[in-house]
């Protein structure tokens, strides 16, 4: 694979893959800390987590 692409592309492509896998996890992580924020709101019974609006 290395004489077909060369080691600086190949170099680069792994650096841009990392990367791009690491900002897949961090976002992971951000959604998987709302959803356990949500749903301990639901748990709760607070109305403004069900309805997205303020109690009346």
């Amino acid at each position: 694979m290395v004489a077909r692409i060369g080691e600086a592309s190949l170099g680069a492509h792994q650096v841009a893959f990392q990367l791009f896998f690491f900002l897949a996890l961090v976002l992971d992580a951000i959604a998987i800390a709302g959803q356990i924020i949500v749903g301990r709101a639901l748990g709760r019974g607070t109305p403004r987590a069900r309805t997205g609006r303020p109690c009346a």
